[in-house]
């Protein structure tokens, strides 16, 4: 053992027997710790710094910890190696392996962070216990119980393919799992399996590379519509509306909106005591712009200036919330569902069609119940200068499809411009349907100015595709690159400005919601990048960063290459997900390790790809569960 690692273990030791106390003179501290293997000049040494660092208090010959600072950690493990999380200090400390294992992860823990050689380690002084903490241990383990039990029953969805002429392998649809997997089956099944969608069961879940046995055929693999519902079956897609139950509520669900029942007000009086009211916004001019097929219009964008000339967009979001609760037979099959699962023949909606494309769906005349966020933006830089929420009813004018709207900004450039409909507004004058159209194009233009000044990642946005089958839907006869509109990334401008605002009201008011973050790509997926950019003979000065992609996605646009460097610039990303929390913990760690501790980290960008400094999603409830649990939290505030 080397005279840090000797060093270490007397202190944890000096300081595991003075916690046991309110304080013990020095020598009984001696003997006590002498029995356990310390020697008396390693004691000595070790009391000298704990004094020194004013980590142990001396009072003639006694000693007592300093209370200030004793920290609370939860104990992890990351394969063979254990460490304390400290929430106040939002980073971890590597603890000595033979004091952490005789915990439990997760468990609560006394400890003190003490610095040996410039490095900071934990120090575990003991569980924290309390009846909380006791019940929240309990709960945890019980969720780990019921996981490995789930597990054991678990199957995975695959297909059956031969790798040989006497050899098939199981290769499961999930990407996180070993992509060939034994079959254990007689081989006297096996040709029963070829090119089929089949579910495994696994004989040894924790190694599935040892091999599971097929105990259900789904369907024929070459069968994409089969293919398509084996899969939504797989994931929890709601594959029908049954039982009693839901049955009775979904009879429930009103077809129109009761006006009559709602104290309608106006913008100022709703700002100023919004408990119980609803916002009137049904005298401006909402317009839905979605794909031609679309049949759940969940959003509606109206584009306006105020007094002084700043532009204004209301982004108006289908008010979920106001017709289930989670708790409800609806609600349960909507949450299980968790979000619609779009296939190319079909969506599997997560809320039944009376909701989804009817009372919910501003469809075009119908008066429809509304989470709208009202944003007022800089003209010069594009940014938010106020955003508000308001909880309204609104009346969509009209329903239009991508290429009808952009077909509307096309023709009318050299009419429709910024300053023409701006002077208009101002003077009182009223805006036809189309020059609304086109207000709400120049208001987007205004928020992207915002989005480029803050470095936002912008992939390349023409590389999507249609399938198309024949006409018993079980051939794929063609698949078509689609035509990019510009009039998607109108759309995509309100949303992502109405994410944010709904995640900085959270934020200021206190409220939990689910933000979105995502965090920057690993660095050690450099090399790659590096092999890759070697192979097509670019350059590449190893910035991954986001203004590095920027510059790297500007300087390919409209080469013949610029659609597989876009593809593989995505595949380097982080994943995005779903959190309780604004950060994740590596975006604070890093955050802390460049900017020193105690800085303010209000301006850490918590979603990479957008450079966001707070994000969530509550533009999309009729599709995603989080949006709903957005909305709501926000109106209970609200009201």
């Amino acid at each position: 053992m080397s005279d840090q690692e000797q060093l270490i273990k007397s202190v944890g030791t000096v300081y595991r027997f003075v916690f046991g106390n309110v304080s013990i003179h020095k020598n009984t501290l001696r003997k006590k710790v002498t029995l356990k293997g310390i020697s008396k000049n390693r004691f000595y040494q070790a009391i000298d710094k704990l004094i020194a660092s004013k980590g142990l208090l001396k009072d003639k010959e006694n000693l007592s910890i300093n209370p200030a600072i004793i920290k609370t950690g939860i104990l992890q493990k990351e394969g063979d190696e254990y460490f304390i999380y400290v929430e106040d200090k939002h980073k971890k400390y590597p603890v000595k392996k033979s004091i952490a294992a005789s915990y439990q992860p997760d468990d609560l823990m006394h400890v003190i962070v003490e610095q040996f050689a410039g490095k900071e380690h934990a120090i575990i002084l003991g569980k924290k216990i309390d009846d909380d903490y006791k019940a929240y241990l309990t709960r945890k383990r019980e969720q780990k119980q019921q996981k490995t039990d789930k597990n054991l029953d678990k199957c995975e969805l695959g297909t059956v393919m031969k790798i040989s002429h006497d050899n098939l392998v199981f290769i499961p649809r999930r990407r996180d799992l070993p992509r060939q997997i034994p079959i254990l089956n007689d081989k006297e099944e096996w040709a029963m399996f070829q090119d089929k969608l089949c579910l495994m069961k696994f004989d040894n879940p924790d190694n599935m590379e040892e091999g599971g046995r097929i105990v259900q055929i789904k369907c024929d693999a070459r069968n994409p519509v089969a293919v398509y519902e084996a899969i939504a079956e797989s994931i929890g897609s709601v594959m029908s509306w049954k039982g009693e139950d839901l049955m009775k509520e979904i009879e429930r669900i009103p077809t129109k909106v009761d006006i009559d029942s709602l104290d309608l007000v106006d913008e100022k009086e709703f700002l100023r005591a919004p408990k119980g009211k609803t916002v009137d916004l049904r005298h401006l001019d909402f317009t839905t712009v979605d794909p031609i097929t679309c049949q759940d219009m969940d959003d509606a964008i109206y584009t306006t200036f105020d007094a002084n000339g700043n532009p204004v967009v209301y982004t108006a979001i289908a008010n979920v919330t106001k017709y289930f609760d989670l708790e409800s037979a609806i609600g349960r099959e909507y949450v299980r569902a968790g979000f619609t699962f779009y296939t190319p023949t079909r969506a599997y909606n997560i809320l039944h069609p009376k909701l989804s494309t009817n009372i919910c769906s501003f469809n075009e005349g119908e008066d429809r119940l509304a989470f709208v966020v009202k944003t007022t933006l800089d003209p010069r830089t594009g940014k938010p200068k106020d955003s508000k929420i308001l909880d309204a009813v609104v009346k969509s004018r009209k329903k239009y499809a991508y290429d009808g709207a952009q077909e509307i900004v096309d023709l009318n450039k050299e009419e429709f411009t910024y300053g023409y409909l701006k002077e208009k507004v101002l003077a009182g004058q009223p805006l036809s349907l189309e020059e609304r159209i086109a207000l709400n194009y120049h208001g987007a233009n205004v928020i992207k100015r915002g989005f480029n000044s803050r470095g936002m990642v912008r992939f390349c946005a023409n590389n999507e595709r249609d399938i198309v089958f024949d006409d018993s839907f079980e051939k794929v006869v063609d698949i078509v690159k689609k035509p990019h509109l510009y009039y998607e990334e109108v759309i995509e401008a309100d949303m992502i400005t109405a994410n944010e605002a709904a995640a900085k009201f959270a934020i200021d008011n206190n409220v939990d919601i689910i933000y979105r973050t995502h965090e920057e790509p690993n660095p050690h997926k450099i090399e790659r990048a590096e092999e890759f950019f070697g192979v097509l003979g670019l350059e590449f000065d190893g910035d991954i960063s986001a203004s590095g992609i920027g510059k790297i996605l500007e300087k390919v646009k409209g080469t013949p290459e610029e659609e597989v460097i876009n593809n593989f610039l995505i595949k380097m990303q982080s994943r995005a997900i779903y959190s309780d929390k604004l950060h994740t913990d590596a975006q604070i760690e890093k955050f802390f390790e460049e900017n020193g501790e105690g800085v303010d980290i209000g301006g850490l960008v918590s979603h990479y790809a957008l450079q966001s400094t707070h994000y969530s999603h509550t533009t999309a409830p009729i599709r995603r569960v989080c949006d709903y649990v957005t909305q709501y939290n926000i109106l209970a505030k609200l009201h």
